[in-house]
């Protein structure tokens, strides 16, 4: 376990909860921003949506959560049973330098590095199991997938499974609320906005002139959406 985390107090280890609990309640600055903090759950399916709940409720609930850290930190670097998860890439000069070492040169070499006994055990564990590839297609792919399978994709995999956490609703700061009310404000507007869809090199021709030409009311809104993938819209007002 390293020094740092070994020698940790409990003061050091109060504020860096403080710190984390600050950063996950963070408001968006642009809307960038606040796109990306849902464009990689949407991207895949809706999963994990509530990772953050689920890690304010551990981060204020959880008794002895330091010392359950450290434990988890060994099981998770350091396992007495089985093996990690790993997936290393290296890049070679040439072909006579692909030959992997034998067991008993890897040793030589942990030796040299003064690696401890325990940690040997597990890199021996490792090495045997090991597999090696030398190109990577779809072949290769399909017969990982057949040994190995896929990462789970049940979105109960996120539930922290203790009966410390917190319980109570989380007490989002009145900032972020503010935003959500005003994020409802601008759907309820805009859902029932006419679109106006484009090819992505033409998108920044279409002005709000044209626009409220075509529509025949200079009062409404319309809105341009480019048809290029991960495209953008903007909304045009008329004039």
């Amino acid at each position: 376990m390293p020094k740092r985390l070994k020698e940790l107090t409990e003061k050091e280890f109060n504020n860096i909860k403080a710190s984390l609990r600050h950063d996950i309640f963070q408001p968006p600055v642009t809307y960038g921003g606040e796109f990306d903090h849902f464009d990689g759950h949407v991207d895949r399916g809706g999963f994990g949506f509530d990772l953050l709940d689920e890690m304010l409720k551990y981060l204020d609930g959880t008794k002895d959560l330091m010392d359950k850290i450290k434990v988890f930190y060994h099981n998770l670097v350091l396992p007495k049973e089985d093996h990690r998860k790993i997936l290393t890439v290296k890049y070679f000069a040439n072909t006579t330098s692909l030959k992997p070492p034998t067991l008993e040169e890897a040793k030589r070499t942990w030796e040299k590095q003064h690696v401890p006994p325990d940690a040997m055990a597990l890199l021996e564990r490792e090495f045997k199991i090991t597999k090696e590839l030398e190109k990577v297609d779809s072949q290769e792919r399909e017969e990982l997938v057949k040994e190995g399978g896929y990462f789970s994709t049940d979105p109960s995999g996120f539930k922290l499974k203790d009966p410390d956490k917190y319980k109570d609703p989380i007490q989002v700061p009145q900032q972020i609320k503010d935003i959500i009310r005003k994020r409802k404000e601008d759907v309820a507007g805009f859902v029932d906005t006419p679109i106006e869809y484009a090819p992505h090199s033409s998108l920044v021709n279409i002005t709000r002139s044209s626009l409220a030409a075509e529509s025949g009311d200079t009062h409404h809104h319309k809105r341009a959406y480019s048809m290029a993938p991960r495209a953008s819209f903007s909304l045009v007002p008329g004039a």
